[in-house]
């Protein structure tokens, strides 16, 4: 909690969904190895975050790439029914992976931006 306070303070005035999107993957990494489905949730939440900022999902690939697709199926898999003769997706280490990359484009795009 100490590490979102600090980045908060230190990026108020900087780019909120950036910011969020930090939280989100921080919960994420803290839930990957605990409680699987959360950490999902949790990159799905971030990627939601990014296809706000870029008025949806199209746009949100438009610029970002079609890693943010991928990262996104993989973390909404486990809100799904596992098809018959599957276990339940296990994706959710892939999601925060694929997450964490997409933010990173994010960091990029903004570097080049501003």
């Amino acid at each position: 909690m100490q590490l979102k306070k600090a980045r908060n303070e230190l990026l108020t005035s900087e780019d909120e969904p950036l910011r969020r999107c930090y939280d989100h993957l921080q919960d994420a990494h803290e839930r990957v190895h605990t409680a699987n489905d959360e950490a999902a949730y949790d990159a799905y939440k971030a990627i939601e975050v990014l296809e706000e900022r870029f008025g949806g999902e199209r746009g949100a690939v438009a610029v970002l790439g079609k890693t943010l697709k991928k990262a996104k199926i993989a973390a909404n898999e486990k809100r799904h029914i596992p098809k018959k003769g599957r276990g339940q997706p296990t994706a959710s280490a892939e999601s925060v992976e694929l997450t964490r990359q997409v933010i990173r484009k994010y960091e990029r795009y903004l570097l080049d931006h501003t």
